[in-house]
């Protein structure tokens, strides 16, 4: 039964259901991505934090 409402196009549902799958797919990627990035530049600043504290404490 159609109560007035204007049917949706089955294509443009289905396409719109792969956009937002995408986009949540993206999301996800984006996100562990932002992740692993913020880990490494943990470590690469910890490296130079303590190889710089060790030149330091040589020339003491």
């Amino acid at each position: 039964c159609n109560s007035g409402g204007v049917a949706e196009d089955p294509k443009h549902v289905y396409l719109t259901s792969i956009a937002n799958l995408g986009k949540g797919f993206l999301d996800v990627f984006v996100t562990f991505g932002d992740m692993v990035a913020g880990a490494s530049l943990r470590l690469i600043l910890r490296k130079v934090i303590l190889v710089s504290i060790s030149l330091i404490l040589k020339k003491l």
